[in-house]
């Protein structure tokens, strides 16, 4: 009988030893789907025509495109733009000049108007947000005048 109690007790330990290991290692790795699900959503892709790199443009640069959303767009998003390493115009900025053509395609046709605020070479980046996710950022070297 005491050998049985010891032989309950030492499974109890084990039992309860696996419990606490599982419970320690048993996070998920990723935990960025919009529910907190495990499941990673798919970054929204942009495609752009124009700019065409390396061209120069005189005080405005057409932004026009396309962006692709596999799990489609939602409340909040949005198109933005900024200049690679400007200290001025350095940081992302919300643009207008998109629609949703449909839940899962957006449309871009804009026009940068830089006209007398900024000249030289720079290089446009150009981002999409589904509402959860930015899409990769597009960069294009271009020269204003």
């Amino acid at each position: 009988m005491e050998r049985n109690l010891l032989v309950g007790i030492g499974i109890a330990t084990l039992v309860v030893i696996s419990m606490v290991v599982a419970a320690i290692f048993w996070t998920p790795l990723f935990n960025d789907g919009p529910d907190g699900s495990d499941e990673k959503t798919p970054e929204p892709v942009l495609s752009l025509v124009m700019p065409v790199a390396d061209t120069t443009y005189d005080g405005k640069i057409p932004i026009k495109g396309s962006a692709f959303d596999e799990r489609g767009f939602g409340t909040g998003s949005s198109l933005q733009w900024k200049f690679e390493g400007d200290p001025y115009y350095g940081a992302w900025t919300e643009a207008t000049g998109w629609n949703l053509r449909n839940a899962k395609n957006m449309d871009i046709d804009l026009f940068l108007d830089m006209d007398g605020l900024r000249t030289g070479r720079v290089t446009v980046m150009v981002r999409v947000c589904d509402g959860d996710n930015y899409s990769e950022p597009v960069e294009v070297p271009v020269t204003l005048e």
